[in-house]
């Protein structure tokens, strides 16, 4: 089994319940650790193709509005799972850097979701 990671790739997108965060957006940080099994040839239809995974990240979360970070972690894993049928496992990490109002005192926000063809 193969993982490969893509760590801190920035969206721009509106995800939070204060207005702040709807109407001016912001930066989080997308990370994934994804498994597969090993192609047998080394041919890239064979295998997964990260500048592809990029380009899903952004279509799926880029310029959107959410509210919640759940919702965020479980549209990119659910669209990723379908979109990639040899993914056999996806770890979704979505990261808020900045927090609204009176939460902004450096603190981070981390959310992991992990999904699984089981």
């Amino acid at each position: 089994m193969i993982e490969l990671t893509i760590d801190d790739y920035p969206v721009y997108m509106r995800l939070g319940c204060f207005a702040a965060e709807q109407l001016a957006g912001q930066r989080i940080l997308v990370s994934l650790k994804m498994h597969y099994f090993a192609p047998e040839r080394d041919k890239l239809v064979d295998t997964l193709d990260y500048g592809g995974v990029i380009a899903s990240i952004d279509d799926c979360l880029k310029n959107t509005s959410m509210q919640l970070l759940e919702s965020a972690v479980g549209n990119l894993g659910d669209h990723l799972m379908i979109e990639y049928p040899q993914l056999q496992r996806a770890e979704v990490v979505i990261q808020k850097t900045v927090l609204p109002g009176d939460l902004n005192k450096g603190a981070h926000i981390k959310m992991k979701r992990i999904f699984s063809r089981s």
